[in-house]
């Protein structure tokens, strides 16, 4: 009974750090993507921080307000597939 008990108990312990461990990856995968799209946008769009940090956001969580957008070819072609993998990213956070 005892050895059964332990089995558990280790079991339980596996699957805490399996979630701990999903949580902090796409916590920091998230958070990367954020980081990488407002600075692409202060660089390549010409956009302020605030700006850029705001158009990322409402991009990402698919708002889409549609108020600031890329405007440039290569703003476009990046928005292609960083809004695709962002987007995977934010429902692999809440999966």
């Amino acid at each position: 009974m005892y050895k059964k008990d332990g089995e558990i108990e280790v079991l339980k312990e596996v699957e805490h750090n399996r979630v701990k461990y999903k949580f902090y990856t796409t916590s920091i995968l998230l958070v990367m993507f954020v980081v990488t799209g407002t600075i692409f946008l202060y660089k390549v769009e010409k956009l302020d921080l605030v700006d850029a940090f705001y158009c990322v956001c409402s991009t990402i969580t698919t708002l889409g307000y549609g108020d600031i957008s890329f405007s440039s070819k290569g703003g476009c072609v990046f928005a292609v597939f960083w809004i695709l993998t962002g987007t995977i990213c934010v429902a692999k956070f809440f999966l």
